[in-house]
C-alpha cells in the first residue's frame, strides 16, 4: 500500500482518521485523495490492495466500500483504533456483520496465534468475500460462520443490496438509505449470541462488534447470558434508519445496556477516546463503545 501521511500504512496498526466516513461519498482536495481517487475511477478489474502488515482486500471498481478502502488505505479506524486497545493475544472476538472481514483481519493480528475471531456473515456473495478476504491474507485463527445475528435462532430473510452497496444488506423491512434497490431476498441462518457462545463452547469473550445493520437492538435481546456473565466490550453501530426498519431504536439499545450494567462511550472523531454518553441522541451514523461498569475506559496511545 502506498505510502499517505496520515493514514496507516498498515490495517492492523490504525491512527485515528477525521471525518473517515467521507470517503463513502466525498473525499478533500488533497493531491493525495484525489490521485487516489482518480486510480479508482480508472479501475476496469479487481485488483488486490496489500497493507505492509500483510493483510489484504480485493478491491472491487464501483463499490463503494472499495472505494472507501482504497482512496483512504483504511477501514473505519477509529473503531480498529479502539478494538486494537480492548483486544490482547489469547482473546476471543466475535465480529457479528463481518460483511468482507476487514475488522476481523485487524483483530486477528491483535488476538494473535492463541486467540480466535469469529466472523458472522449471512449474505451469500459478502460470505464468499470473506472467505477470499481470510484466503489472501493467510489468517488461520479467524472462523466464517454464514449466519445472521438476531434476537431468536432459527430462520430469518435478508435483504441483499446491489453490488455497489453490499454493506447495507439488512433484517429489515427496508434499507438504511433511500434509493438503494433490492438485488435478491435471502433465507438465512439466525442465531442469537448466547446460543452462539453455546454451540462453540465459548467461555470467554473479549469483544464483540454488532454492525448488523439495524439489528443491534434485536442481538442485544439475544445475548443474556453473554453481556451478564462473560461480560464482553462491545462495539455498536447506531443509525436510526437501520433501526427503523427493524422495528427498534437507539433508546432500546441505550436502556438494553443499561440493564446490563454497560456504560456507554462515544467516540471522538479526532483522537478515537472514548466519551461517556448519557443518551444515543447525538451519536446517529456512528458507532458506540460499550463496556461493563466494573471496567476502565482504555487511554489510546498516541
Amino acid at each position: 500500500m502506498p505510502a499517505r501521511g496520515g493514514p496507516p500504512r498498515s490495517l492492523s496498526k490504525p491512527r485515528p482518521l477525521a471525518r473517515w466516513n467521507r470517503y463513502y461519498n466525498v473525499v478533500d482536495d488533497s493531491p493525495v485523495d484525489l490521485e487516489r481517487l482518480r486510480q479508482f475511477d480508472q479501475l476496469e478489474q479487481p485488483t488486490i490492495l496489500r497493507w505492509a502488515d500483510g493483510l489484504a482486500f480485493r478491491v472491487i471498481p464501483g463499490e463503494q466500500l472499495s472505494r472507501a478502502v482504497y482512496v483512504s488505505g483504511t477501514y473505519e479506524p477509529s473503531t480498529l483504533c479502539l478494538l486494537r486497545e480492548l483486544l490482547e493475544p489469547g482473546d476471543v472476538f466475535l465480529d457479528a456483520g463481518a460483511h468482507v472481514g476487514l475488522v476481523s483481519l485487524a483483530a486477528s493480528r491483535w488476538v494473535a496465534r492463541r486467540g480466535k475471531v469469529y466472523s458472522l456473515e449471512p449474505s451469500e456473495r459478502e460470505f464468499r468475500r470473506l472467505l477470499e478476504t481470510i484466503e489472501l491474507s493467510d489468517v488461520r485463527n479467524v472462523v466464517p460462520v454464514r449466519a445472521a445475528v438476531s434476537s431468536t435462532s432459527g430462520q430469518g430473510f435478508l435483504r441483499v443490496a446491489g453490488d455497489a452497496d453490499s454493506g447495507l444488506n439488512t433484517l429489515g423491512t427496508r434499507f438504511a438509505y433511500e434509493g438503494v434497490e433490492v438485488a435478491s431476498v435471502e433465507q438465512v441462518e439466525t442465531t442469537t449470541l448466547d446460543d452462539f457462545i453455546e454451540a462453540h463452547g465459548l467461555h470467554r469473550v473479549a469483544g464483540v462488534k454488532l454492525d448488523v445493520e439495524g439489528a443491534e437492538a434485536a442481538a442485544l435481546a439475544g445475548a443474556e447470558r453473554l453481556l451478564g456473565e462473560l461480560r464482553p466490550a462491545l462495539i455498536v453501530e447506531i443509525l436510526s434508519s437501520a433501526l427503523g426498519a427493524n422495528g427498534s431504536t437507539a433508546d432500546e439499545i441505550f436502556d438494553a445496556l443499561e440493564r446490563a450494567d454497560y456504560r456507554v462511550y462515544a467516540v471522538d472523531d479526532a483522537t478515537a477516546q472514548p466519551v461517556p454518553l448519557e443518551a444515543l441522541a447525538s451519536v446517529d451514523g456512528q458507532n458506540v463503545l460499550a463496556l461493563p461498569r466494573e471496567r476502565a475506559a482504555p487511554r489510546l496511545r498516541t
